[in-house]
């Protein structure tokens, strides 16, 4: 059953909102923009996405509704923070939803290859991602 999602306190993010963002947030907000310009430009712009959205206790990069898909977009992530995630994304899925994981330089670097993936998860023809982490 999924749970009810509604945007996260933090909305959109703004300069002059950056102030009020939790900690880490405001170094996520480059690679995350690119991303959400290359939604609407590119053929995911058939899907829609919320950005920011809170799922319960999380705070989610993007969210597609119509195909109860998350998607987060990771930094180099601290060996000891990698359980929490683990426990995250666990409970995301309990909760039906798809977990889709790209990394802050793929996004950066190599846009294009981020953007085919997760269209691949939309369209059905990935069932599943699986990243160089094992995520």
């Amino acid at each position: 059953m999924q749970q009810v999602v509604q945007p996260a306190e933090t909305g959109r993010l703004g300069h002059h909102q950056s102030a009020k963002l939790p900690v880490g947030r405001k170094r996520k907000h480059c690679a995350e923009q690119d991303l959400w310009i290359a939604f609407r430009c590119s053929g995911l712009a058939r899907f829609a996405f919320l950005r920011e959205v809170r799922i319960g206790d999380h705070c989610v990069a993007f969210l597609c509704r119509e195909r109860a898909m998350v998607i987060m977009i990771d930094n180099d992530v601290q060996p000891s923070r990698h359980h929490a995630h683990r426990l995250r994304d666990e409970d995301l899925m309990r909760q039906g939803f798809s977990v889709f994981h790209a990394s802050r330089a793929d996004v950066r670097n190599n846009i294009e290859s981020v953007l085919a993936a997760i269209q691949a998860v939309l369209e059905g023809r990935i069932e599943e991602f699986v990243d160089a982490e094992g995520r």
